[in-house]
C-alpha cells in the first residue's frame, strides 16, 4: 500500500515540477516579448529621422488623445503583461502543489522521521 501511494506521489511530483517549469518557460518569453515590443516601439526611428519625428509628435494632429494607434499598442502592452502575470501564477501553483507532493514523499521516505518544511 505505501509502495502504491509512494509511486501515485512520484507522478504528482514529476508532473506538477514539470509544469511549473513550462509555465515560467511560458512566463518568461511572454515577458520577452513584451520587453522587445516596448523597445520596438520606443526606438524605432532610425537616428537621421529623429528631428522630424519631434515635429511630428509636437503637431497638434498626432497629440489626439483619441488616437487609435498609441491606444492599441498600449492595450497590447497590458495585455501581454497580464498574460505574462497569469503564467507567473499557474507556475506559482504548481510549485506549492509539487513542494506538497515533496513533503509527503519525505514521510513516507523516512516514516520515523518529521519531515522539514
Amino acid at each position: 500500500m505505501i509502495s502504491a501511494e509512494a509511486s501515485r506521489l512520484k507522478r504528482s511530483y514529476d508532473r506538477n515540477l514539470g509544469w511549473c517549469r513550462f509555465w515560467l518557460g511560458v512566463s518568461l518569453a511572454v515577458a520577452t516579448l513584451t520587453f522587445t515590443f516596448a523597445v520596438d516601439e520606443v526606438f524605432s526611428l532610425p537616428p537621421e529621422r529623429v528631428s522630424a519625428a519631434v515635429d511630428e509628435l509636437n503637431s497638434a494632429e498626432t497629440n489626439d488623445p483619441s488616437d487609435p494607434i498609441r491606444f492599441s499598442k498600449i492595450a497590447v502592452m497590458l495585455t501581454l503583461g497580464v498574460i505574462s502575470g497569469l503564467c507567473v501564477g499557474l507556475s506559482a501553483r504548481f510549485r506549492i502543489l509539487y513542494q506538497r507532493d515533496d513533503r509527503f514523499l519525505a514521510v513516507i521516505d523516512h516514516p520515523n522521521q518529521e519531515a522539514t518544511p
